[in-house]
């Protein structure tokens, strides 16, 4: 072997430290990810929050297949506006006061038609068969109400 300390036979390989582990985390990490765990419990709590809330409205929908009568309906708007706001704000609600609050909680104003039906409902015949009009309404109204 060559003795001169700059000889290239005196080389050697690089020493390549271990690769570094993922395992045990730092601080950061654990910090990071307890965050994701509580945005993400506060996301399912918040989503479960609101399913139940709206169990009304899935109930209401349902029902709506299974009326005819206009006076059903009527019933239908009314049962459902008590599940959602207080008894006492909607209970003694009738006639032009009735369709005025019905247009201002929902998303869009009541028709002619159908404002000129549920006024007339309790004067009507119950087996009076409501028109599309009335159902398309009532299943609006439902489905995008505001509390």
């Amino acid at each position: 072997m060559n003795e001169d300390p700059a000889s290239l036979d005196r080389l050697h390989g690089l020493a390549v430290p271990e690769p570094v582990s993922i395992w045990p985390l730092a601080t950061g990490w654990w910090v990071l990810l307890a965050l994701l765990a509580l945005v993400t419990a506060a996301v399912v709590i918040r989503l479960v929050l609101r399913h139940r809330a709206n169990a009304y409205r899935r109930a209401a929908l349902a029902e709506i297949g299974e009326l005819e009568a206009t006076i059903d309906f009527a019933a239908l708007l009314k049962r459902t506006a008590l599940s959602a706001w207080p008894r006492e704000e909607v209970a003694a609600l009738g006639g032009e006061r009735w369709i005025a609050w019905l247009g201002k909680t929902g998303a869009s104003p009541v028709p002619d038609t159908t404002k000129t039906l549920l006024l007339e409902t309790p004067y009507l015949d119950p087996g009076n068969k409501a028109p599309p009009e009335l159902r398309d309404f009532v299943a609006d109204w439902i489905r995008s109400h505001r509390r």
